[in-house]
Protein backbone atom coordinates (compact mmCIF):
# COMPACT_ATOMS: atom_id res chain seq x y z
CA UNK A 1 0.00 0.00 0.00
CA UNK A 2 2.79 2.41 0.87
CA UNK A 3 4.57 1.73 -2.42
CA UNK A 4 1.30 2.40 -4.29
CA UNK A 5 0.73 5.71 -2.50
CA UNK A 6 4.35 6.84 -2.93
CA UNK A 7 4.29 6.03 -6.64
CA UNK A 8 0.90 7.75 -7.03
CA UNK A 9 2.35 10.88 -5.42
CA UNK A 10 5.45 10.64 -7.62
CA UNK A 11 3.29 10.29 -10.76
CA UNK A 12 1.33 13.38 -9.78
CA UNK A 13 4.49 15.31 -8.90
CA UNK A 14 6.11 14.35 -12.21
CA UNK A 15 3.15 15.67 -14.21
CA UNK A 16 2.92 18.86 -12.17
CA UNK A 17 6.69 19.39 -12.14
CA UNK A 18 7.10 19.00 -15.88
CA UNK A 19 4.19 21.35 -16.48
CA UNK A 20 5.70 23.92 -14.12
CA UNK A 21 9.14 23.60 -15.76
CA UNK A 22 7.55 24.44 -19.09
CA UNK A 23 6.24 27.67 -17.59
CA UNK A 24 2.68 26.59 -16.88
CA UNK A 25 0.51 27.51 -13.96
CA UNK A 26 -0.24 24.47 -11.80
CA UNK A 27 -3.57 26.00 -10.79
CA UNK A 28 -4.79 25.38 -14.36
CA UNK A 29 -5.17 21.73 -13.40
CA UNK A 30 -7.50 22.51 -10.53
CA UNK A 31 -11.13 22.58 -11.47
CA UNK A 32 -14.06 21.33 -9.46
CA UNK A 33 -16.40 20.74 -12.40
CA UNK A 34 -14.06 18.52 -14.44
CA UNK A 35 -13.00 16.62 -11.32
CA UNK A 36 -16.63 16.10 -10.27
CA UNK A 37 -17.62 14.77 -13.69
CA UNK A 38 -14.69 12.35 -13.86
CA UNK A 39 -15.09 11.19 -10.26
CA UNK A 40 -18.85 10.93 -9.87
CA UNK A 41 -20.12 9.78 -13.28
CA UNK A 42 -18.14 6.49 -13.16
CA UNK A 43 -18.97 6.04 -9.47
CA UNK A 44 -22.72 6.36 -10.04
CA UNK A 45 -22.51 4.19 -13.16
CA UNK A 46 -20.74 1.46 -11.22
CA UNK A 47 -23.17 1.70 -8.32
CA UNK A 48 -25.93 0.95 -10.81
CA UNK A 49 -24.21 -2.40 -11.41
CA UNK A 50 -22.37 -3.32 -8.20
CA UNK A 51 -22.85 -2.65 -4.50
CA UNK A 52 -20.57 -0.25 -2.65
CA UNK A 53 -19.05 -3.22 -0.79
CA UNK A 54 -17.96 -4.70 -4.13
CA UNK A 55 -16.16 -1.47 -4.96
CA UNK A 56 -14.48 -1.48 -1.56
CA UNK A 57 -13.39 -5.09 -2.13
CA UNK A 58 -11.40 -3.96 -5.19
CA UNK A 59 -9.06 -1.98 -2.94
CA UNK A 60 -8.90 -4.85 -0.46
CA UNK A 61 -8.03 -7.35 -3.20
CA UNK A 62 -5.37 -5.03 -4.56
CA UNK A 63 -3.57 -4.58 -1.26
CA UNK A 64 -3.95 -7.87 0.60
CA UNK A 65 -2.27 -11.20 0.07
CA UNK A 66 -5.46 -13.23 0.53
CA UNK A 67 -6.09 -15.31 -2.58
CA UNK A 68 -9.85 -15.33 -3.04
CA UNK A 69 -9.96 -16.08 -6.75
CA UNK A 70 -13.69 -15.45 -7.23
CA UNK A 71 -13.48 -12.10 -5.46
CA UNK A 72 -10.35 -11.14 -7.38
CA UNK A 73 -11.94 -11.99 -10.74
CA UNK A 74 -14.88 -9.75 -9.87
CA UNK A 75 -12.46 -7.01 -8.81
CA UNK A 76 -10.67 -7.31 -12.17
CA UNK A 77 -13.99 -6.87 -13.96
CA UNK A 78 -14.78 -3.81 -11.84
CA UNK A 79 -11.38 -2.18 -12.43
CA UNK A 80 -11.68 -2.90 -16.15
CA UNK A 81 -15.07 -1.16 -16.13
CA UNK A 82 -13.66 1.75 -14.13
CA UNK A 83 -10.73 2.21 -16.49
CA UNK A 84 -13.04 2.53 -19.47
CA UNK A 85 -15.52 4.67 -17.51
CA UNK A 86 -12.79 7.10 -16.45
CA UNK A 87 -11.53 7.46 -20.02
CA UNK A 88 -15.08 8.04 -21.25
CA UNK A 89 -15.88 10.54 -18.52
CA UNK A 90 -12.71 12.46 -19.41
CA UNK A 91 -13.90 12.51 -23.02
CA UNK A 92 -17.33 13.62 -21.77
CA UNK A 93 -15.62 16.57 -20.04
CA UNK A 94 -13.93 17.40 -23.32
CA UNK A 95 -17.24 17.41 -25.19
CA UNK A 96 -19.01 19.46 -22.51
CA UNK A 97 -16.13 21.95 -22.45
CA UNK A 98 -16.10 22.32 -26.23
CA UNK A 99 -19.86 22.95 -26.19
CA UNK A 100 -19.39 25.62 -23.54
CA UNK A 101 -16.51 27.19 -25.47
CA UNK A 102 -18.48 27.26 -28.70
CA UNK A 103 -21.45 28.80 -26.91
CA UNK A 104 -19.23 31.71 -25.77
CA UNK A 105 -17.33 32.41 -28.98
CA UNK A 106 -18.33 36.07 -28.83
CA UNK A 107 -16.17 36.50 -25.70
CA UNK A 108 -12.73 35.44 -26.99
CA UNK A 109 -10.96 36.58 -23.81
CA UNK A 110 -12.31 33.58 -21.92
CA UNK A 111 -11.62 30.94 -24.59
CA UNK A 112 -8.16 30.04 -23.29
CA UNK A 113 -9.42 29.58 -19.76
CA UNK A 114 -12.33 27.48 -21.01
CA UNK A 115 -10.05 25.29 -23.09
CA UNK A 116 -7.74 24.74 -20.11
CA UNK A 117 -10.74 23.73 -18.02
CA UNK A 118 -11.87 21.38 -20.78
CA UNK A 119 -8.53 19.65 -21.04
CA UNK A 120 -8.23 19.34 -17.25
CA UNK A 121 -11.19 16.95 -17.30
CA UNK A 122 -9.56 14.87 -19.99
CA UNK A 123 -6.37 14.78 -17.93
CA UNK A 124 -8.31 13.62 -14.85
CA UNK A 125 -9.98 10.88 -16.90
CA UNK A 126 -6.69 9.57 -18.24
CA UNK A 127 -5.03 9.80 -14.83
CA UNK A 128 -7.81 7.97 -12.97
CA UNK A 129 -7.99 5.40 -15.79
CA UNK A 130 -4.29 4.76 -15.27
CA UNK A 131 -4.87 4.26 -11.55
CA UNK A 132 -7.64 1.75 -12.32
CA UNK A 133 -5.25 -0.10 -14.65
CA UNK A 134 -2.60 -0.20 -11.92
CA UNK A 135 -5.13 -1.60 -9.43
CA UNK A 136 -6.14 -4.30 -11.93
CA UNK A 137 -2.49 -5.24 -12.46
CA UNK A 138 -1.95 -5.49 -8.70
CA UNK A 139 -4.98 -7.75 -8.34
CA UNK A 140 -3.87 -9.97 -11.22
CA UNK A 141 -0.39 -10.12 -9.71
CA UNK A 142 -1.86 -11.16 -6.34
CA UNK A 143 -3.88 -13.93 -8.05
CA UNK A 144 -0.68 -15.66 -9.19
Amino acid sequence: MIRFLVCLILMTAAIAGIYALEGGNIMSFIGFSPFAIVAFVPLFASLAIWKFGDLWRVWKDAFTKEKKVASMKMSCKITDFYEKAFYLSGFLCLIIGVILILSKLDDTAKLGHGLAYTLAGLLYGIYFGLIARILKARIENNME
